[in-house]
């Protein structure tokens, strides 16, 4: 079979020699933030992003798609000459943003002279009472919708992720219609269940008992059949719906690239070989078991650590 060529992250927003990253949103849930805006250390520059794509290249060849992620990538203020560098490497560029821009138009017109053409971004709520109540901005659901606009309107794809919580699972079956509502034509909407990891780990409110949910969780599939995009589940137990194994997002496999010349490139796994975490009747995290364990060191149960 021939190469397609690999799949990867880098992370451009993420403080060199800390947890901190560059990102105007507090997101309660976020996987990797921990100290948000304290850090006092460096961005990598344009210089070490070249070295590392072009170590990466050099070790794993072809690179068919790069994810350009942060924190939010467009706040460097070098935003435009590393998207161009980033396109260099790979044949597929996508900018992972949360589309909430200070200066719309002006960051909007960077990209499309960058040449991205593809945008994967974050709703988290029905409104922006929710949204911003997860992201920690307030106006942010507003901006994103806006800017979603005009990328769409400028021949951007945009793929949306809502990541599923306490604060947001009764709002499912309303978000998975709403960008059809809002005349929006993104291309695909992920629900993402939530990782207890990060920021997550300090809010304890936004576990949810999946199991009690399997009825919102139904009617989010139901929703989900009347819309022209497609909308895709991720981490949920397939046992909890019988439609949920239709809709089962495919995971890609994605490597994390080592922004430094001591830092190994994290080898990404595919999804059938993560999915090991078992709920008691059905697979359910597509997170690695090995993490799992050694972070929580007991059985997870339909999203919960009993």
């Amino acid at each position: 079979m021939k190469n397609q060529g690999s799949v990867a992250v880098i992370h451009v927003a993420k403080y060199l020699d800390g947890n901190d990253r560059l990102c105007g949103h507090n997101c309660l849930f976020c996987m990797e933030q921990m100290e948000p805006g304290c850090s006092n250390e460096q961005l990598p520059d344009l210089e070490t992003i070249d070295a590392a794509l072009t170590r990466y290249r050099k070790s794993h060849g072809k690179i068919s798609k790069i994810y350009i992620a942060g924190g939010e990538p467009t706040l460097r203020g070098d935003f435009s000459e590393l998207a161009k560098l980033v396109r260099r490497h790979c044949q597929t560029t996508v900018l992972s943003t949360n589309c909430d821009y200070a200066d719309e138009n002006e960051t909007i017109r960077c990209i499309i002279d960058a040449g991205i053409r593809l945008v994967a971004t974050s709703i988290h709520g029905a409104s922006s009472a929710s949204h911003d109540y997860l992201t920690g901005k307030a106006g942010s659901f507003f901006h994103t919708i806006s800017a979603m606009k005009k990328l769409m309107d400028a021949g951007v794809a945009v793929t949306v992720n809502t990541v599923v919580n306490a604060f947001n699972v009764q709002e499912m079956a309303e978000i998975a219609q709403m960008f059809q509502r809002k005349n929006l034509g993104v291309e695909k909407l992920t629900f993402t269940h939530y990782l207890h990891h990060g920021n997550a780990y300090y809010h304890n409110a936004l576990w949810f008992n999946v199991d009690d949910c399997a009825n919102t969780i139904a009617e989010a599939v139901k929703a989900a059949d009347g819309v022209r995009y497609k909308v895709t589940f991720r981490d949920f137990p397939l046992c909890l719906n019988s439609s949920l194994a239709e809709r089962q997002e495919i995971v890609e496999q994605i490597d994390i690239i080592g922004l430094q010349p001591n830092q190994l490139n994290v080898r990404g796994e595919k999804a059938p070989s993560f999915a090991k975490n078992k709920c008691r009747q059905c697979a359910l995290f597509d997170a690695c078991p090995k993490y799992l364990a050694a972070n929580y060191g007991e059985e997870i149960n339909h999203g919960r650590v009993d």
